[in-house]
């Protein structure tokens, strides 16, 4: 138990958060798909990024599924979304997922 526990903290905290995504908000203010404020609701946000560095920043994994459904095409180079407390960006596979909650 108290490894999984330092597993899940390691992972919400980790401090290799991205640095150019610290400042995803100030890129990209508004989800493309519905206009939500990314930085009002910065816990449930998410930003994909494609090769070629093209990216999209969404308010929430409706809006992360709806745009990947629409690039299928694209190869995702990575996909990071908010901690919910700390509001930072963290790698998407390594976050706990809570849905409906």
């Amino acid at each position: 138990m108290k490894l999984l526990t330092a597993l899940l903290s390691a992972a919400l905290i980790f401090p290799a958060t991205a640095a150019h995504a610290a400042d995803d908000n100030k890129e990209i203010p508004a989800c493309q798909y519905c206009g939500m404020d990314r930085d009002q609701f910065g816990q449930t946000r998410m930003l994909i990024e494609y090769e070629g560095g093209s990216k999209i920043g969404v308010c929430s994994i409706h809006d992360a599924g709806v745009d990947l459904a629409q690039s299928i095409s694209k190869t995702i180079s990575r996909i990071m979304t908010a901690d919910y407390n700390s509001r930072k960006l963290i790698d998407a596979q390594k976050a706990t997922w809570v849905l409906g909650g």
